[in-house]
């Protein structure tokens, strides 16, 4: 039974990234896409996955297949000699992530998996500090939202904010983010405040030479010092917009609620 598209949980993804797994999982994947859950691992089915991904030997593709059987993504039926794939909502319950979110996944997401799961997880920060934003300003009488352009909704999140959701450096998550928007996963839209100093009371606009002066005697300010539309400006975080879209697993939200299981890394 192929299927047209995946309802992936994020907490599966998000494993798969921190963990470096995501060559691994991507196998499995593309094994729920193509097959109705179980399967023998056939020299056909063997060359199709490896011809799919580019991997180059089959010591590769058993390191990753057995990877995925050691983690019970895959059962092996020593009787009928059939290999089952695991439910999405139960391998996501033993990542201890308690996200009952899942990412709509086509089958060329699974080409950039990578920046799928990025995304992803970024659609998924982005429902969070909405709820954040909306919850505080309902205790003070007012509802805000993040800002909607072209039909994507824009939500600040700094490189920080996600390398501290994923474990990974900034480097590695500014250099990530840049490849999810280039394959068109994600949206930025860059934030600048105007940079002005007072005197005599009014407000007045640096002038452009005095750059190199700021950037030297204010350390905060300095790294964030750009010139926008022909001002001195302080950048500010990016605003981000995922195009991935997010569905609620309601096997995986009753699950939650059980006891939790937990993968051995």
């Amino acid at each position: 039974m192929i299927k047209d598209y995946l309802n992936v949980p994020v907490a599966i993804l998000h494993y798969g990234l921190i963990n470096r797994k995501l060559h691994d999982i991507e196998i499995w994947l593309y094994l729920k896409f193509n097959t109705g859950g179980y399967f023998k691992i056939s020299r056909r089915i063997k060359l199709q996955i490896m011809n799919f991904f580019s991997i180059n030997s089959s010591a590769t593709f058993n390191k990753y297949f057995n990877w995925l059987v050691k983690k019970k993504f895959i059962t092996f039926n020593r009787n009928s000699k059939n290999y089952r794939l695991s439910g999405m909502s139960r391998i996501a319950n033993k990542t201890k992530n308690r996200c009952y979110l899942g990412a709509i996944m086509y089958r060329d997401d699974l080409n950039y998996l990578k920046e799928f799961a990025f995304s992803a997880i970024c659609s998924n920060l982005i429902n969070q500090g909405q709820r954040k934003a909306n919850r505080a300003d309902t205790l003070i009488g007012s509802v805000r939202k993040g800002r909607r352009l072209s039909g994507l909704v824009y939500f600040p999140i700094s490189n920080g904010q996600i390398a501290k959701a994923i474990k990974k450096s900034i480097p590695f998550v500014s250099k990530l983010k840049k490849n999810t928007y280039q394959h068109g996963y994600i949206k930025v839209k860059k934030n600048f405040s105007p940079l002005d100093k007072k005197i005599n009371g009014t407000q007045i606009k640096y002038d452009l030479n005095e750059r190199k002066l700021i950037k030297k005697y204010n350390e905060e300010l300095g790294p964030r010092i750009r010139i926008h539309k022909g001002a001195l400006s302080v950048q500010e975080i990016d605003s981000i917009a995922s195009r991935t879209h997010l569905r609620v697993i309601r096997s995986l939200k009753r699950l939650h609620k059980s006891k939790k299981l937990a993968i051995k890394h």
